[in-house]
């Protein structure tokens, strides 16, 4: 038997259409970009956090200071993409954008505590 909306042929294909439903969208919508905002820009701080500190390490085991930010950086960005390939495969339940932007923000923390404040010439 067809619904009451199918039978009037509106075109809402029996999905509710009132105030309740669109807030929800909207909220759904919402938290997507949100989600996706934390992501990339979380994931973004964290491999730069993690540069800093690996050229830190490169260069505390007697490498060049120039050689050991360009292959830190250069690893950054290739662990970069599977970061983010992971953040969006994962289900929400595991909290993929929570782990990032707390990785990043302990990554950029401690990266600036082991920063010297004057880099010897």
């Amino acid at each position: 038997m067809a619904t009451l909306s199918q039978a009037s042929g509106s075109p809402d294909h029996g999905r509710s259409t009132g105030i309740a439903a669109r807030i929800r969208r909207t909220r759904l919508r919402l938290l997507l970009a949100l989600r996706i905002t934390i992501i990339v820009v979380g994931g973004y701080f964290l491999m730069s956090g993690f540069a800093a500190l690996l050229g830190l390490f490169l260069h505390t085991m007697a490498l060049n200071i120039s050689d050991a930010m360009l292959w830190s950086a250069m690893l950054g960005f290739i662990l970069y993409i599977p970061l983010i390939m992971w953040a969006f495969a994962a289900p929400p339940r595991h909290h993929p954008a929570t782990v990032i932007l707390t990785l990043a923000l302990g990554t950029c923390a401690f990266a600036a505590y082991l920063t010297p404040t004057s880099m010897p010439a």
